[in-house]
């Protein structure tokens, strides 16, 4: 009978809320902790598995024991079997890359991996290992479906929502248990340096590749940087620039990471981050690079407008590096309330969206989802579909 293998990093995803940029190290988790944020993989794991399970009932799961995989297969209902644990309850990378090696040794149909960029990278180190030793460039390996449960996921082999994962992984299933073949394609791994990032700095680098499903369109894909999808500065400077001119018609601003909002900041007068969370209120910056409870704090009792910019090849507005805007806070927005800003050359790399929301729940995405205004140049803007992630099936484009 097909086999599923999974793997859940259960500490990923922890720094998001708290603002802290990502997740690796104790001292990063220790400090999430301390802000009250909790580990976002486990649950989205949760989803992804209660969306293979209704796919693909009776479903084998191959997996670590505890937080690694075991837990949360158990809690779906499915039958497990674990081919790792972590000693002393606790886990680190090489829990993460036994637990996937152990895998592949058994010969699963595919692997299901929540966590973020950071442990895709460790998987990704366990599949050239495995490639080497078999002399082939990953032929014959399972493909690999990414459940979006960390704090960046820029790496193309996550899927867009936890829900998609799961259907995505019973379609390997589906074909495994026909005797089809699975035609995989190879994505990239990449991953920022935490440290540089939370000093503001992006620095990228690739790390590899994986098998993914190659079929459908679920996946996210890779995302496009500044330098390869931003547009001139002349037109950035329009953009922003009307950005601006809208921001001064509301005083209570919440500004998203990323090159294209600190362009409008910049315009404003303001002072912003480039990768956190800020809130500027009257023209003023009132809270820069803010935590999911400092932001309650600020907006308490009042509306606030919410300013971001798409990822670039992506198209996600929500849910990929910028969990401080949490269930609570995204609860009391309406959707006029979402303002989004791309330049003519990001959206055209997106062939006309639509954009994404993968918000924490359904109910959410579906409150934000529609058609949104983007602002796009001086007094110009394109009309795009905003959609769920999480209603939206494995063919969705």
């Amino acid at each position: 009978m097909p086999t599923i293998g999974l793997l859940i990093n259960p500490v990923a995803g922890i720094g998001g809320p708290a603002g802290l940029r990502g997740s690796d190290g104790a001292d990063t988790q220790r400090r999430a902790r301390e802000r009250g944020a909790v580990a976002a993989a486990p649950r989205r794991a949760r989803d992804a598995l209660a969306a293979l399970v209704e796919a693909w009932p009776d479903t084998p799961v191959l997996t670590g024991g505890g937080g690694l995989g075991e837990d949360a297969a158990r809690d779906a209902g499915c039958r497990v079997g674990v081919v790792h644990r972590a000693p002393a309850g606790t886990t680190t990378p090489e829990d993460t890359r036994r637990t996937v090696t152990a895998l592949l040794d058994r010969g699963v149909d595919v692997v299901l991996v929540a966590g973020g960029d950071g442990t895709a990278r460790d998987v990704a180190a366990v599949y050239r290992n495995a490639a080497g030793a078999a002399g082939a460039d990953g032929q014959g390996l399972p493909p690999v479906v990414g459940v979006p449960g960390g704090v960046k996921m820029h790496s193309g082999v996550f899927a867009r929502s936890p829900r998609t994962a799961g259907l995505l992984a019973a379609e390997v299933l589906r074909a495994a248990a026909a005797g089809r073949a699975v035609t995989t394609r190879q994505a990239e791994v990449v991953d920022h340096d935490e440290e540089a990032r939370r000093a503001g700095v992006l620095s990228t680098s690739l790390h590899g590749h994986l098998p993914v499903p190659a079929r459908t369109a679920g996946l996210q894909g890779g995302k496009v940087g500044a330098g390869r999808s931003g547009g001139d500065a002349a037109g950035i400077a329009g953009l922003a620039a009307e950005c601006a001119r809208r921001m001064r018609e509301h005083d209570l601003w919440v500004l998203g990471p990323g090159t294209t909002v600190a362009a409008a900041a910049r315009a404003l007068g303001v002072d912003n981050t480039l990768l956190g969370i800020d809130v500027v209120d009257g023209g003023t910056t009132v809270g820069r690079d803010v935590d999911a409870r400092r932001l309650a704090d600020l907006t308490a009792g009042r509306r606030p407008r919410l300013l971001l910019s798409p990822v670039g090849g992506q198209g996600m507005i929500l849910g990929r590096g910028n969990q401080q805007l949490d269930a609570a806070f995204l609860a009391r927005l309406r959707p006029a309330d979402l303002h989004l800003a791309a330049t003519p050359e990001k959206l055209a790399a997106l062939a006309g969206g639509p954009l994404w929301v993968d918000a924490p729940t359904p109910e959410l995405g579906d409150l934000l989802a529609g058609h949104h205004r983007v602002v796009t140049g001086w007094q110009q803007y394109a009309v795009l579909p905003v959609r769920s992630a999480n209603a939206a099936g494995t063919d969705a484009a």
